[in-house]
């Protein structure tokens, strides 16, 4: 099911303090989400890549309630340009990230942002490229050292 909460090119939430909610996203925004949220917005899918809010710019004005991605793929807020202010008691949590902004993000925290099932491995990586220095590995950036000792067997 790919079902969501609320689906538009611009979204702006001035007060919520219900629930909004849907399998795959909880807010769908193209261009621009702008969230003020004392309730719960969250994605349920625990099978899917599920977010909590998703749009081209994110604006969490305040958040003292919870933005979550249930999944262990899942991710609260995804965007390339996120501003949050996550207030106290306030939660963003997903199964991978709980905020991922591929450009800016900016993060005025005085609750609780995680990603709770995500491992970082940093070491005994087995993707090692012989004619490049970095390497993708689950999401992260990983540098490996060229022509080190393990490397020459």
């Amino acid at each position: 099911m790919n079902s969501t909460g609320v689906f538009a090119d611009t979204v702006n939430v001035t007060a919520n303090t219900g629930t909004i909610t849907g399998d795959r996203y909880g807010i769908n925004a193209g261009a621009l989400a702008t969230v003020n949220n004392v309730g719960t917005i969250s994605s349920t899918s625990t099978t899917s890549f599920g977010v909590g809010i998703v749009a081209d710019t994110v604006t969490v004005t305040g958040n003292t309630g919870r933005i979550t991605a249930a999944g262990a793929n899942g991710t609260a807020i995804d965007a390339i340009t996120a501003d949050v202010t996550n207030g106290a008691g306030g939660l963003i949590s997903g199964g991978m990230f709980g905020i991922n902004a591929t450009t800016l993000a900016t993060v005025n925290d005085a609750g609780t942002v995680s990603g709770t099932g995500y491992e970082r491995r940093r070491h005994h990586c087995r993707h090692r490229q012989r004619d490049g220095e970095y390497r993708h590995h689950r999401g992260w950036r990983v540098r490996h050292r060229r022509n080190n000792a393990r490397d020459r067997k």
